[in-house]
């Protein structure tokens, strides 16, 4: 990346907020907020997603939000810490690319590839795991022939990021730069080309999947695949290789099949594409560490892909645009900062004055997402203490059951207490049910009516519980519920207000 100096817009914006009066760094943020040094090396230590910031490229307001400004996702300006330059280098290099397929006669797909840091990047600094390794040096580690298959360009984060230090703004930088690229692209590349693929940490690979899927949202009309390993190349055992080939095959198996997705591609041979919306990492050693206890899979290695690609509420989308359900436009909304969900999960001697002092002195916060024990019930006195927190200050309160499917319908009665309050039940899986809440405040603000409906009524990228629109026959197979006008499935898409005035 180019050394930022005092005509770098980038540069100069940080040191214009670091000067901003109003602002003070933190005690935890690094260097005063300085996150570029002179070098034009970015520290995320040092990165405050709150620190005041003024939008550099063109942005927009939504009706139901007015006074809010939307960064343009279609402005190379918009972006923060990736490089705009590199960004538009990498277009010109995947149009040599789809140039040279057409010339030669070549039947190679294409992959913009961009790494992020994680794992799978890691190497051995100094006697410590870094991220340090780049997409390209990752693709002819993994082999099995890819380079014969596919023509990969690449692009990486001006400096590589653990997962542990991954921020919505990051992963918006990457909404920005697909969007932007596959905007620009020629006809002859998008023939070609099969997709973004992210190289990512898998501590918050769910978060991160998530968010941008949300940010795309139902519209996107192109596949962008999340990997990452367990393991790092450093290891004799690794399951980086079979990971990275996994998700070249789902990308390959999206664009043979003419469909779009947004996935997530973990467990090597024994595991396969997942949603975003629906992944859970539940194992820190073994290679099959990633479940969705909702969701089928998209994509099954394990059974080497027979089914091809199982995308249940694609097809479901696609048919209520055939009916006028939903409008068709790609317009992704740009999150940015921290999102404004107080997550509380409330254990035996919680003291329920804390909680009741933090919803109050939380000016931000939108919702306060209550995590119940095990039956959907919460203790009397932390209940009340949220719920008349919440009333006094505004904010919806949404309960969920601390396991993946778990009831929120249980006749306990702490539990009809809860609903009785107010309380909002989600079957939505935390980092889906953030990400959604952080999207919903920007479009709807602080409407708490139209929000609840938002998060409850709506399925708009396959993140609610699918037994909420689909059924189990007798056999045991799975089958999607029959259309009907009166369905109570969730809305499924983006609400017009998602949409530009």
């Amino acid at each position: 990346m180019k050394t930022p100096t005092s005509e770098d817009p980038r540069y100069r914006l940080m040191e214009s907020a670091l000067n901003n009066p109003a602002y003070r760094a933190p005690v935890w943020i690094k260097n005063g907020g300085r996150y570029f040094d002179k070098g034009g090396k970015f520290d995320p230590h040092a990165y405050d997603p709150s620190a005041p910031y003024e939008i550099q490229g063109k942005s927009f307001e939504l009706p139901l939000n007015p006074g809010r400004k939307i960064e343009d996702p279609f402005d190379l300006d918009n972006l923060r810490f990736l490089d705009p330059e590199k960004i538009r280098n990498l277009l010109v290099r995947l149009e040599g690319r789809a140039a040279e397929i057409a010339d030669t006669g070549s039947d190679k797909q294409i992959v913009a590839m961009i790494g992020t840091g994680g794992t799978i990047a890691m190497t051995m600094v100094g006697g410590k795991l870094e991220p340090t390794l780049n997409p390209q040096s990752l693709l002819k580690y993994t082999g099995g022939a890819l380079e014969e298959r596919f023509a990969v360009e690449s692009a990486e984060y001006p400096t590589p990021i653990d997962s542990s230090e991954q921020e919505i703004d990051y992963e918006a930088d990457l909404v920005i730069a697909m969007t932007w690229m596959w905007s620009k692209m020629s006809e002859q590349l998008r023939k070609r080309f099969s997709g973004f693929l992210v190289s990512h940490g898998t501590d918050t690979m769910g978060g991160g999947s998530t968010s941008v899927a949300m940010m795309l949202g139902p519209n996107c009309p192109f596949s962008v695949g999340f990997v990452g390993a367990q393991k790092t190349i450093e290891n004799e055992f690794s399951d980086v290789g079979a990971n990275v080939r996994g998700s070249f095959a789902t990308l390959s198996t999206l664009h043979r099949e003419e469909q779009v997705a947004c996935f997530v591609f973990m467990g090597g041979t024994e595991g396969g594409a997942f949603h975003p919306a629906g992944v859970i990492k539940a194992d820190d050693r073994r290679a099959n560490a990633f479940i969705t206890p909702l969701h089928k899979r998209l994509l099954d290695a394990s059974d080497f892909g027979l089914e091809g690609i199982i995308d249940s509420f694609s097809r479901r989308y696609q048919r209520t645009l055939v009916r006028g359900g939903a409008k068709a436009d790609f317009c992704p909304i740009i999150l940015r900062g921290y999102s404004p969900v107080i997550d509380l999960a409330p254990k035996i001697g919680t003291d329920p004055e804390r909680y009741y002092r933090q919803i109050l002195s939380d000016k931000e916060a939108v919702a306060v997402l209550l995590t119940t024990f095990g039956s959907y019930t919460a203790n009397t006195k932390i209940r009340e203490a949220i719920t008349a927190a919440a009333e006094q200050s505004g904010k919806l309160v949404l309960g969920a059951n601390p396991f993946p499917g778990g009831s929120t319908a249980h006749s306990y009665a702490p539990a009809q207490a809860l609903r009785d309050s107010g309380a909002l039940p989600v079957g939505t899986l935390p980092d889906a049910t953030a990400a959604k809440v952080f999207l919903g405040s920007v479009v709807f603000g602080k409407n708490r009516e139209i929000l609840a409906r938002f998060l409850t009524q709506n399925n708009l990228i396959g993140e609610q519980d699918p037994g909420g629109w689909m059924r189990t026959r007798k056999n045991g197979r799975v089958r999607e519920n029959p259309d009907r006008s009166t369905s109570e499935m969730p809305r499924f898409g983006a609400p017009d207000a998602f949409f530009r005035s």
